[in-house]
Parts: C-alpha cells; sequence; structure tokens
C-alpha cells in the first residue's frame, strides 16, 4: 500500500492525486470462489405482466426465444398460470424442451393455486409466502401463527407431490427475521428432508427498502439477512435474492 509520503499518510492508493477516491481492496474471495453458484432468474413473464400490461401467448414465446438466446446464465423463468392464456403460454413454452431457463410456475400459498400447478405438469413452483407482520396483519388480517400454518400445510403437500417449492418472503426487508423467518425456515428444511424434494428460500426486497452492507442493522442488511439465513445450512444456490 503506498500510504506513506513525506512523513505523513496519505493513502496515495485510495486518494491518488491525478484520479477519483478508490475504494481499496477488500477480501472478495468468497465471492471469486463462488462465481460459478451465482446466477440470474427471469421474472419478464410474471412481473413484468404486472407493471405494464399483459402479454399475448405470441409475445410469451418471443421473450422466452431471447432469454434462451442468452444462455445458462438464466437458470429459470416464472409464469402465471390463471387465465387460459396463462396455460397455454407455459404450455407452449414447456413445449420448446429447453433445460434453460427452466419454467417454473408462481403461486399463492392456497390449494387451489397448487392445483394449477399440478395441471401444468410442472415440477417447480414460487410460492408467495408474505412474511412481514406489515403484510401478515393488514394484507391477510390474520395472527402469525395462522398464516405460517397455512404457508406450511400448502409446501408440505407440494413436496408430497414431488413438487419443488421456492418460498418466496414477501416483504423480508421489513420482518422479524429471528422472531418469524428463522423459525419458518426451519420447519422448511424439515419438511425438505422429509420428501426428499428441495426448498428454495427467495428473498423479495418488496418495497426497495434492503441495504447491501453488512454493518446495517436487520432487517435491512441484505447481506446480513443471506448470512443469518445460510447460518442454517442452506445452500448458496438455494437463495434467491429479488428487489
Amino acid at each position: 500500500m503506498d500510504s506513506t509520503y513525506n512523513n505523513g499518510v496519505f493513502f496515495r492508493d485510495i486518494y491518488p492525486f491525478h484520479d477519483v477516491p478508490h475504494v481499496g481492496r477488500i477480501d472478495d474471495r468468497e465471492v471469486t470462489e463462488n462465481l460459478s453458484k451465482i446466477h440470474l432468474t427471469d421474472t419478464t413473464l410474471r412481473d413484468g405482466q404486472q407493471g405494464w400490461r399483459m402479454f399475448s401467448i405470441e409475445e410469451c414465446e418471443k421473450i422466452y426465444e431471447l432469454l434462451v438466446d442468452i444462455g445458462r446464465a438464466i437458470i429459470s423463468t416464472e409464469v402465471f398460470l390463471y387465465t387460459d392464456k396463462d396455460r397455454e403460454a407455459a404450455k407452449r413454452l414447456i413445449s420448446y424442451g429447453y433445460e434453460y431457463p427452466k419454467v417454473i410456475g408462481w403461486i399463492r400459498a392456497t390449494h387451489s393455486d397448487l392445483q394449477l400447478v399440478v395441471d401444468a405438469g410442472l415440477d417447480e413452483t414460487v410460492m408467495l409466502t408474505s412474511i412481514s407482520d406489515y403484510h401478515i396483519r393488514y394484507k391477510f388480517g390474520v395472527t402469525r401463527e395462522e398464516a405460517i400454518k397455512k404457508y406450511l400445510e400448502v409446501i408440505e403437500k407440494a413436496l408430497s407431490r414431488g413438487i419443488a417449492v421456492r418460498a418466496s418472503l414477501e416483504d423480508i426487508t421489513r420482518a422479524d427475521i429471528h422472531g418469524v423467518v428463522i423459525p419458518f425456515i426451519k420447519k422448511l428444511l424439515e419438511l425438505s428432508e422429509r420428501y426428499g424434494v428441495p426448498v428454495k428460500i427467495k428473498l423479495p426486497d418488496t418495497l426497495g427498502l434492503g441495504l447491501p452492507f453488512y454493518e446495517v442493522s436487520l432487517p435491512r442488511s441484505i447481506p446480513r439477512i443471506v448470512k443469518t439465513i445460510r447460518s442454517l445450512g442452506i445452500p448458496q444456490e438455494y437463495i434467491e435474492f429479488h428487489a
């Protein structure tokens, strides 16, 4: 480090005279050693329809073809299954037969929604499991215990049918991490082990309140959330961040 000059400490490597200030080097071995486990998941066919307009079946196919062209970097894409058009679009995308991006469902934690996944012949789905008290109390009007019980019932049903679940912990950056999130994930891991079917954890920063700094306290620190969840023994590739 070129830090000393003329009996002073000036950090010339960080504050060069002829350049903007640099950030400095950090130990990024954990990142570089695991780059092969970092992938993209696409939500255009699901999220993309919520902010503009519904896509036609042909548009869904075109978007999927573009995702295929990108290659293995994008490992999955989510689809709705609620309308006849949604189901026909999903059927056509599956018929392409591509390994990547894998077509997976997106549903609420209800038995009727799960049946849509079964009928579509999908073996994996995102399942909305809103986890903050803001959503549990003010959106659903139920207690934590009631919400978690419902989530677990539907997830167990999915796993018993051999359907992998990505539990989408909606609004996690406003959730009680140690009081609700961690106990919930522990129960998910127990179910996954019982049925031998993967459960993946999706972390949606629903309102964009998360921050990329470990020094920030929970629940706003994304790195701290991830580290806390990983301490339960979940493989890195089974954790997804959505923002």
